[in-house]
């Protein structure tokens, strides 16, 4: 009788249980030892010291997994069994035995090698196609120290504002031959700088990044290993990256402004994150045409949010808990606007009758809603194309100072901020 119970396997005497192979067209003696092997390694693990049964086994595994391997890659290409039994994932070799080449003349006739005659890469690219073989990507891009992609980093994939963007983004890639992969870090630093590793960990040819937070934001790794970045839509403080940007504080003074001629004199701002420079060049544009209109800033009517519904709802509310309450709200961007409005809703405010607003951001459904949403447009599309432009001149070799593209916002006055008749209103000018 065996010592162990689960040792009744070793018995000659007892059955044996007969093995199925784990894949079609394996050879039978590789597949049936692999109960043996593993029951070999269970008893080790028992008598033995425990790193020593590791180092055992992981070597016991890496010959069996070889073998099994190296046999259903001959069965595959047609030897050791029948021709076709195992449709699994071809490799180079299943297509250099198949096409009477080698592996490394298949690698140069798929990447379009001058150095492999056109008949013979024609015969290599068909017995490819007839495999369905596709080459491994991140292998290619070791070999060839480059890659076909380039890795964008946005702050939050939720926001329609990155749509236009983005899709400008990919349309400038493609048309230089690339794919972009995306990645969203919601707003968290540490999110980002994973997301910075991992474009690092994949070597992508470029980076666009819109990242979370101006000062915190750090691209010397990618930059160190040769990786070109483009900011988009907030800055980072380092001269040498290229960054592309709207006027964001030419287009909240014009909002604001706008405000204080329909005859506002209590505007209360709903701005974004203090680390994010889109946040605090807009509030510094609100400041601006205060001044300019001859009105006092108030900090009591300024609130920090975070770009999003939620923050913007919670802003609006404190700002209407204000006694006297603003009689004007300028908020600086579209999420937020929209928890705005459904503040405003809640307490029983009538926009534009009580409270006039006007927002950053023109998104599909500022004319669908009533009333009609005043709101500074920007060019998402044409930023995201510049910004695929610049990443493409800096990958192609450009090698000098950061570069900076600033863009111009255009107001868009619409019924939101403008005062019902009888109260005078002031020409305003278009941006």
């Amino acid at each position: 009788m065996p010592c162990h119970p689960a040792a009744s396997w070793i018995n000659d005497s007892a059955p044996r249980p007969r093995s199925r192979p784990l894949v079609p067209g394996v050879q039978r003696s590789c597949v049936a030892a692999i109960p043996t092997v593993e029951l070999f390694l269970r008893l080790l693990s028992e008598t033995v010291p425990t790193s020593v049964a590791r180092r055992f086994g992981q070597s016991i595994s890496r010959l069996s997994y070889t073998r099994m391997t190296r046999e259903s890659t001959l069965t595959r290409s047609g030897e050791g069994g029948a021709p076709g039994a195992w449709r699994g994932v071809p490799t180079i070799h299943d297509v250099a035995r198949a096409a009477g080449v080698s592996p490394s003349t298949v690698s140069r006739a798929l990447s379009g090698s001058r150095r492999v005659s056109p008949e013979l890469a024609a015969r290599v690219v068909a017995v490819a196609s007839q495999l369905e073989y596709r080459p491994h990507g991140m292998a290619r891009n070791l070999r060839q120290r480059a890659s076909s992609v380039w890795g964008l980093i946005i702050s939050d994939v939720e926001n329609s504002f990155f749509t236009s963007l983005v899709r400008g983004i990919e349309d400038g890639a493609r048309s230089v031959g690339y794919s972009v992969i995306l990645c969203s870090s919601d707003g968290d630093v540490a999110k980002e700088r994973e997301y910075v590793e991992l474009m690092i960990a994949e070597r992508v040819a470029g980076v666009v990044i819109a990242t979370a937070s101006t000062p915190d934001c750090d691209v010397t790794q990618l930059q160190k290993r040769g990786v070109p970045v483009v900011a988009v839509d907030r800055e980072i403080r380092r001269s040498d990256v290229d960054t592309v940007v709207v006027d964001n504080a030419a287009g909240a003074f014009a909002a604001t402004r706008h405000l204080v001629s329909q005859g506002a004199r209590r505007i209360g701002c709903i701005t974004g994150p203090e680390q994010a420079s889109t946040a605090t060049e807009r509030l510094a544009g609100y400041r601006a045409a205060l001044l300019d209109g001859g009105l006092p800033f108030d900090a009591n009517l300024v609130r920090f949010a975070d770009f999003k519904q939620r923050g913007g709802y919670a802003a609006a509310g404190d700002l209407l808990g204000l006694r006297p309450a603003p009689d004007a709200l300028f908020v600086t961007n579209n999420l937020m606007t929209v928890g705005a409005l459904q503040a405003l809703a809640d307490c029983g405010v009538e926009v534009p009758g009580q409270m006039t607003l006007a927002s950053f951001d023109e998104m599909y459904w500022t004319t669908l809603i009533r009333p009609r949403l005043t709101t500074v447009a920007q060019p998402t599309y044409e930023m995201g194309t510049i910004a695929g432009q610049l990443l493409a001149e800096r990958i192609a070799g450009y090698q000098g100072p950061g570069r900076k593209r600033v863009l111009d916002g255009t107001l868009l006055v619409r019924d939101s901020s403008c005062r019902p008749a009888g109260v005078p209103v002031d020409t305003v000018e278009q941006r």
